[in-house]
């Protein structure tokens, strides 16, 4: 319920905005981009789940080449009232048409995860997603991250089996 009202009021500031139609886009060095998004997560078993807000800049060191910043902020209310948050890297490439509307990109992030309801750790992981550009700076997002923990040394075997997957749907701005 919460996520549905988080896309409509993006959607909505976006027609609000007056960015209607879709229009083609092209990534350029040292373009900056400010992303914010809602997310769900869960774990690989599906039974469990947390609601978050992260804003992200990013800045292309390239053409396709972005790298940037992402701070999360995570309320839980499963169990127990937590806040939490994360910090993390990024490094994406984006991939599609040069002047489509629609740019996907895949890439990898590095972080740490603190809080009153997590132990704080390290994470890394892939993540990939698209882009669809509603004017020629504004675009709404999607993306999947995995995120797999760096709790200790003997765990690391089984890090990446016991990862955290992170749905996130947003609005973009680049600017030039």
């Amino acid at each position: 319920m919460i996520m549905n009202y988080i896309t409509t009021t993006l959607v909505a500031a976006a027609a609000v905005i007056g960015l209607t139609s879709a229009a083609s886009a092209q990534f350029q060095e040292q373009d900056i981009e400010l992303r914010l998004s809602g997310n769900s997560q869960t774990d690989v078993e599906f039974d469990s789940t947390q609601l978050d807000l992260t804003a992200s800049v990013g800045y292309f060191f390239a053409d396709q080449i972005e790298g940037g910043v992402r701070q999360n902020v995570r309320y839980n209310d499963i169990g127990v009232n937590a806040l939490d948050g994360s910090t993390a890297v990024f490094a994406n490439y984006h991939f599609g048409e040069v002047g489509s509307e629609l740019q996907p990109f895949v890439g990898a992030s590095f972080g740490y995860n603190y809080g009153d309801s997590v132990t704080d750790t390290f994470f890394a992981g892939p993540e990939g997603g698209v882009k669809y550009f509603l004017a020629e700076s504004w675009f709404l997002f999607g993306q999947v991250e995995y995120q797999f923990f760096f709790e200790d040394d003997e765990a690391a075997d089984d890090a990446i089996d016991d990862g955290t997957f992170i749905f996130s749907l947003g609005l973009g701005v680049i600017l030039e």
